[in-house]
């Protein structure tokens, strides 16, 4: 980690992007400071974008602060990204605010993150314009199925979320299933 680590610290972003997707498939908690330095330092904004993707897979309460900072930023991706960061903190009282993000968001991407952090922080039913049900409906999406798939294979790890998917396989599309 450490090695990939001193990566971020290479001014070529085509080096920093793959070290920070790196951390963040790698778990790599321990480089949160890292990252975030890096976040708050580069200009660029495909760099800043996959430095706060990899700081959501962290799920580093330490970070709470940098996820609210970009809640509500004109980026969709960074929306997206906060989101996800959200959820993965776990921590069930933001569910009101997840879920008025969500209501309020007309973007696709930071819509389908709102809903897997909205499932993480415990909306777990299955029911029509539920989260679970945006996430499987964007299976359904060519444009889509790459971002709701990983947030779906998260979500089942969770019994009560398997649980509550079993019942809409019975009409599910194929896509869907």
């Amino acid at each position: 980690n450490a090695e990939v680590a001193k990566l971020l610290k290479d001014p070529d972003e085509k080096v920093q992007i793959p070290a920070l997707e790196a951390l963040g498939v790698l778990g790599a908690k321990n480089t949160a400071p890292q990252v975030d330095e890096l976040l708050r330092r580069t200009t660029s904004v495909k760099v800043r974008r996959m430095a706060l993707t990899t700081l959501a897979m962290f799920a580093d309460p330490a970070m709470r602060n940098v996820f609210d900072h970009y809640q509500r930023d004109k980026d969709a991706d960074l929306r997206a990204a906060s989101a996800e960061g959200i959820g993965r903190l776990k921590n069930a009282a933001d569910l009101p605010l997840v879920e008025r993000l969500l209501s309020q968001e007309s973007k696709t991407k930071p819509k389908l993150s709102l809903a897997f952090a909205a499932v993480m922080l415990g909306r777990h039913e299955y029911a029509p314009g539920s989260p679970l049900e945006i996430l499987v409906k964007g299976l359904k999406s060519r444009f889509w199925v790459d971002t709701a798939r990983p947030f779906l294979l998260e979500l089942a790890r969770d019994a009560r979320v398997r649980k509550a998917l079993y019942p809409a396989m019975a009409s599910a599309s194929k896509d869907e299933k």
